[in-house]
């Protein structure tokens, strides 16, 4: 559902299991208590909040095989813009890299070495960028920031010659 307020437009994405009334009380004026969150909202020329619970993503070569299976859980992806800047953040909780050749020596090649605070929900990999706008030119970049926890990565020869053919 798109939701209009103002210059903002809003997508909401929900999931099946939702209740359809709850859009509908979404859609209604802010009232009092939600008057922060609006002018919040007034400040962007553009929101945009994606949450998935996992996405996966298969890597083909041309015999047809699949070669690689790439796995990200907890995928959270915000961007925002307004007449002064514009951000965006990257954060995944876990993240998995199979590889899918016969007989492979490593099945998993990348995965998380076990920490702590990932059990406890924090993140894999977390990136935030935020452009001054402005500056026009050079574009200036306020703020670059990685954060990638201890990953553990495997290769083998037959699973990296299949993928040096792709290229």
């Amino acid at each position: 559902a798109t939701l209009f307020r103002g210059p903002v437009s809003e997508i909401c994405l929900k999931a099946e299991s939702d209740a359809p009334r709850e859009l509908e009380d979404e859609a209604t004026e802010p009232t009092q208590d939600d008057n922060s969150d609006a002018k919040e909202m007034d400040a962007y020329s553009l929101l945009f909040d994606l949450s998935l619970s996992g996405i996966g993503v298969a890597l083909i070569d041309a015999e047809p095989r699949e070669l690689l299976y790439v796995y990200l859980q907890g995928l959270t992806l915000r961007a925002s813009r307004s007449a002064s800047q514009e951000s965006v953040e990257l954060y995944f909780t876990s993240v998995q890299i199979d590889s899918a050749v016969p007989s492979t020596k490593f099945p998993v090649m990348l995965a998380p070495v076990s920490q702590p605070n990932i059990e406890a929900g924090g993140s894999a990999v977390e990136l935030s960028i935020l452009h001054n706008r402005r500056w026009h030119s050079p574009i200036y970049l306020d703020y670059v920031g990685l954060a990638v926890c201890p990953l553990k990565l495997q290769l083998e020869q037959n699973t990296v010659a299949r993928l040096l053919r792709l290229v």
